[in-house]
């Protein structure tokens, strides 16, 4: 067995994405303080310990498309008024302000995970930029700290991750223009200079993380990024972005062959999880990208900040919700692991979204709460966080996806493996140093018809059960996601 020292498992690559959209945010995160809706000021009580039981660590808001219309000054203090949705969502024509900034900090502190936000760099300015970073992240006695004070939050946040702008309104909405973004990004980085002193300093002891645009090459573009990049670093001489943003999606949306949401075909389901490696041809592309136009003297990641299904029934004008089936699972779960191999270079990544849109975490209307197969994948993979890449710990049969990852101190080793195929069952043997250590836990995610999902009145088609794995040799079911947790005696 080899650890990759190289290789350690970002608790980052655990996050999740969520704006405005459909019920994302109202119903799905925010009932209010008065709702009959058990909550803690306002937030779901159900959506928040289930957050923490699936161990997201980084949560991105309020966009995606949302953060470019965005005015973080509409949804602070008292007296908010909507603000008219300039998105299209034909269900929503008002934007709803109620859950706001400090309403979104509360929600990460609930659940110890990390706060991404994203400028709005299409409608705002650079002056709104900085405001929004002082009302976070500096002292009472500046102005906009002064006014979170007055809104109850006297301590400031210490936000370190900042988005610079959205992919869809500095990519293909401005016919892919190199010169507009990479203008866009210094300037609003600019706002920045000589921000660090003491009155933030203390909050942010590593300074700031910014993450700047790069661009999935399903866009066609490829030379857009690599001229954003020369732009920005001055060919290669200046810092850029510490990490790149890069969006993919994978369904029936994009790609009419990966068929229904729930009635695909056996081709279908193959083609869907075939077509993840596409994401590997992303991050190919951009560690390619990354080598060739940043800076030597400074690391630069790769964020992939939305990536899931998204199948042609989620439609804004049908109400957002996806039905989520075994195939969904199966592909987080080799998602997840492609993530994890490249984690050398992949430093954040955000499942999208996080209630009643794509491949979500959770489904809520009114009192009902229902857990995704994605949920079940995600809270099996949490156990490799911050853990290192383990090689040569195991063989397996062809349909099998599996990754190892070892403790610092080589005392537990966590396995994770998708059997991908339809109607078989797959076999992995893990090798004889890891066969003799005590299995501590061992979870499996799986359905007995590939086709089932969970629903308001069938929440636990899909859930995770306990598996008897026997070893060495481990028997996996067709269309299942296992997790071992392996631990040496003391």
């Amino acid at each position: 067995m080899k650890k990759l020292e190289t290789h350690r498992i970002n608790r980052y690559l655990h996050g999740t994405f969520a704006e405005f959209f459909g019920n994302t945010t109202y119903d799905g995160i925010w009932v209010g303080k008065e709702s009959d809706i058990p909550n803690i000021n306002g937030i779901r009580l159900d959506l928040i310990e289930a957050l923490r039981e699936c161990g997201i660590t980084v949560f991105r808001w309020p966009g995606g498309c949302c953060a470019e219309k965005y005015h973080w000054q509409d949804g602070v203090g008292e007296n908010r008024m909507p603000r008219m949705h300039f998105t299209n969502d034909v269900n929503k024509g008002i934007w709803d302000m109620s859950f706001g900034t400090d309403e979104f900090i509360e929600l990460c502190r609930l659940c110890d995970m990390e706060p991404m936000l994203v400028a709005n760099v299409s409608t705002g300015t650079v002056e709104e930029f900085r405001s929004w970073f002082e009302y976070c992240n500096a002292s009472a006695e500046t102005k906009y700290g002064a006014m979170r004070a007055k809104n109850g939050h006297p301590e400031p946040y210490g936000v370190y991750l900042w988005g610079i702008g959205n992919t869809d309104e500095q990519a293909w909405k401005t016919a892919y223009n190199p010169y507009l973004y990479a203008g866009d990004y210094s300037r609003f980085v600019s706002a920045l200079d000589g921000n660090f002193s003491a009155s933030v300093s203390e909050k942010l002891p590593n300074g700031v993380t910014l993450v700047g645009l790069g661009l999935s090459i399903r866009h066609g573009h490829h030379d857009w990024p690599a001229k954003v990049m020369d732009i920005i670093t001055n060919n290669g001489e200046l810092k850029g972005p510490d990490m790149l943003s890069v969006h993919h999606y994978l369904g029936s949306m994009k790609d009419k062959k990966c068929g229904d949401a729930v009635d695909y075909t056996d081709e279908q389901y193959y083609y869907l999880l075939d077509s993840l490696c596409k994401y590997e041809q992303d991050i190919e592309f951009h560690k390619q990208l990354i080598a060739d136009h940043a800076c030597k003297r400074f690391p630069t990641y790769i964020a992939i900040d939305e990536w899931g299904t998204w199948h042609d029934e989620d439609r804004i004008e049908k109400g957002t919700h996806q039905r989520q089936t075994m195939r969904d699972a199966v592909f987080a779960a080799k998602a997840l692991h492609i993530f994890y191999r490249n984690s050398d270079s992949v430093a954040m990544a955000m499942q999208t979204q996080t209630c009643n849109l794509n491949e979500s975490l959770f489904d809520t209307s009114g009192k009902n709460f229902v857990k995704t197969p994605t949920f079940w994948v995600m809270k099996l993979f949490k156990e490799h966080l911050e853990q290192l890449v383990l090689e040569d710990s195991f063989t397996a049969d062809d349909y099998v996806d599996a990754l190892t990852s070892v403790s610092d101190d080589g005392r537990r080793i966590v396995l994770t493996a998708a059997n991908s195929h339809l109607y078989e069952s797959k076999s992995l043997t893990v090798c004889p140093d890891v066969a003799k250590m005590s299995v501590s836990t061992s979870s499996i995610v799986c359905s007995d018809d590939v086709r089932n999902y969970n629903s308001f009145d069938h929440p636990d088609l899909i859930r995770e059960e306990a598996f008897d794995a026997e070893l060495p040799t481990i028997v996996i079911p067709p269309h299942s996601v296992i997790r071992i947790v392996f631990e040496k005696d003391k």
